[in-house]
């Protein structure tokens, strides 16, 4: 277990930042535990039709497998592991996004050799050639891009709105301040760019920048290049910012009511 300690600008306010990867309280902001971005959009963005068809293909996907292999009355077994069989793909997804993210976060301070060195580990992964994939549209992107960094891995909470996040990128472009998120996913999500309006609410209050700039850089598994996408328009800011309070609300209304035992899913 290890602790991330981070200041405000005023050097008055204080998160520590808990990096292991169970780590049931991750954020403690001016000694109070308080709510991860992340974790604060799961709670208030509802889960999409796609990602509940494709759990519900993973179930089925798994379970016809199983089928050749398995007697009669082993059903109700098959029925347990299917119902969680998207979990497993959907954490080898999410490995594979904490190794690209690193490796980028590497390569954009010019650590190159550092980069490469953090994939050796993952020779013999089963994802390596997915890694690869992604681990090249890191590569030209980085190559290509000409932003000022002005921070990289950043803690930044909002002692007002009480939540705190680590974001990936920091950058001024043509003058204006830019939040640059890093992707492995197949496409991109509304819920993505809520994530980068919460951040922007925290950076305006912890770093005293005023992000005027939204954007996902997409690092895809698959062949293809690296893909960004750029919301600046300023009413469209306006409105993701608006929803990233508003999740944050439906957490802390779902965080109370949740404990009510009067309510409970079976």
């Amino acid at each position: 277990m290890s602790f991330i300690a981070s200041k405000s600008i005023n050097g008055i306010d204080e998160i520590i930042f808990n990096d292991a990867p169970n780590a049931k309280q991750r954020y403690i902001l001016n000694s109070i535990p308080v709510v991860g971005v992340t974790t604060a959009i799961k709670a208030g963005y509802p889960t999409s039709e796609a990602l509940v068809n494709w759990k519900s293909g993973q179930a089925a996907e798994y379970a016809w497998n199983q089928a050749p292999v398995r007697k009669p009355e082993e059903g109700d077994q098959v029925i347990k592991e299917a119902k969680l069989a998207w979990k497993k793909e959907a954490e080898e997804a999410a490995g594979i996004g904490v190794v690209v993210h690193l490796y980028a976060e590497l390569s954009s301070k010019n650590k190159r050799n550092e980069a490469i060195e953090s994939l050796t580990k993952y020779k013999d992964s089963l994802q390596w050639n997915e890694i690869v994939n992604a681990c090249y549209k890191v590569d030209d992107f980085t190559k290509q891009n000409k932003d000022e960094i002005l921070f990289t891995e950043q803690i930044v909470g909002s002692t007002q709105h009480k939540f705190a996040g680590r974001f990936d990128r920091l950058v001024k472009r043509d003058g204006k301040v830019i939040i640059s998120d890093y992707k492995t996913s197949k496409s991109f999500y509304i819920d993505q760019f809520i994530q980068d309006a919460l951040y922007s609410i925290a950076i305006k209050e912890w770093l005293g920048l005023k992000v005027e700039g939204f954007e996902v850089i997409r690092f895809g598994k698959e062949g293809g290049d690296f893909e960004p996408l750029l919301i600046n328009d300023p009413e469209e800011i306006k409105e993701l910012t608006k929803k990233g309070l508003d999740c944050l609300d439906d957490y802390n209304f779902i965080k109370k009511w949740g404990k009510d035992l009067r309510f409970k899913y079976k």
